[in-house]
């Protein structure tokens, strides 16, 4: 059985200037990456803007990597990442 959480059924990481370089992004993405490896996922898909530059930075550090769109957007230039998954991540 494959397991699949449409996009719209996204998880958002805002940020928030006054909790910059306090780790808590890289934590969030830590857990997520956890929790999806435990409860089977084999890949975590995610987008952002080329404006993001520290968000893009978080990501590849974790280990995604571009990917070509999963879906359409209207929003000119965004990238499209992916992390495969490995029980070893939970």
């Amino acid at each position: 059985m494959s397991k699949y959480a449409y996009p719209g059924g996204e998880l958002l990481l805002a940020r928030n200037l006054e909790g910059r370089g306090l780790g808590i992004g890289k934590a969030l993405v830590k857990a997520v990456v956890e929790v999806a490896g435990s409860l089977g996922y084999r890949e975590i898909r995610l987008d952002t803007l080329p404006s993001m530059v520290e968000a893009i930075s978080l990501y590849t550090n974790a280990g995604f990597a571009p990917i070509t769109p999963y879906y359409d957007t209207p929003l000119a230039g965004t990238i499209f990442l992916s992390r495969a998954l490995q029980s070893s991540d939970a």
